[in-house]
């Protein structure tokens, strides 16, 4: 039998140094042995994992957590970046290279896959058509629990574009605009909604440009506005759970109606 005395530690420690002790354990053992809820379970096991200390094997009810060793640490984060030339690239033939080396439809849920998938070709294809940049960097990660990219150019900026063809006060009446989720630099050709609706699909979506960082963070149902130094271009960040249930299709059902008159197509800002 053993016993684990533990002085001066928090919950999380707790939890490693029992899963240390014991080799491996299961969801159910260590909500029972600490006397927490499922919930605060997961927020510690989420942080042990992604600092590389513990592991996490099988699926559902056959999850069980064991200590980390560097090599089986290696193969629960994947990351990739990649430089582009914008001219002639075309964004799905980027995301099927991506989703081919990282086996994302093995290691993604289908609702999740198509949510990224939308995100990432829709924010891909503004820097393409219309950054004004020569080049732009990606960056994809996954791991245990979320999906996480960026796409960076070094174009004129969205918050620019957005206010030189509106020929509004300043870079922050664009944030209304993106946020309405009508504008668009191209009216001919779409009816604004990329952006939008990127932002309603993932956990947490970013855009930052100039002087500004527009965050949507779905997970608290808020927006945040940031002032930041100047940053040449514009950054997107778009994060979303391994374990979302959220649905593409649900969320144009619900937004479309009142915003678009039921009408879909691409934003290009």
């Amino acid at each position: 039998m053993t016993i684990i005395i533990f002085i001066f530690m928090n919950t999380k420690e707790k939890i490693f140094q029992y899963i240390r002790e014991h080799r491996t354990a299961t969801g159910k053992e260590l909500c029972e042995y600490f006397d927490i809820s499922r919930q605060a379970l997961n927020k510690h096991i989420k942080r042990l994992i992604q600092s590389g200390r513990i592991i996490k094997k099988g699926v559902t009810k056959g999850v069980t957590y064991h200590i980390s060793q560097k090599s089986d640490h290696k193969q629960q984060l994947q990351k990739i970046e990649r430089e582009y030339f914008l001219s002639g690239l075309q964004e799905d033939i980027v995301f099927n290279e991506i989703s081919l080396l990282l086996n994302l439809k093995r290691k993604l849920k289908k609702n999740v896959l198509d949510i990224v998938e939308y995100g990432f070709t829709e924010m891909l294809n503004n820097s393409i058509e219309h950054s004004h940049s020569k080049i732009c960097r990606v960056n994809v990660v996954l791991d245990n629990y979320n999906l996480n990219f960026s796409i960076r150019d070094y174009g004129i900026g969205v918050f620019y574009s957005i206010y030189d063809k509106y020929t509004l006060d300043d870079e922050y009446s664009a944030i209304g605009e993106l946020i309405k989720g009508k504008s668009t630099t191209m009216a001919e050709r779409h009816s604004g909604e990329g952006i939008f609706f990127s932002s309603k699909v993932a956990d947490k979506f970013s855009l930052k440009s100039h002087n500004i960082i527009l965050t949507f963070d779905n997970n608290k149902d808020d927006i945040f506005v940031k002032r930041t130094n100047f940053f040449k271009g514009t950054k997107v960040e778009f994060s979303i759970s391994k374990n979302s249930n959220r649905k593409l299709s649900n969320v144009f059902s619900k937004y479309a109606p009142a915003e678009f008159d039921y009408k879909f197509a691409k934003t290009r800002v």
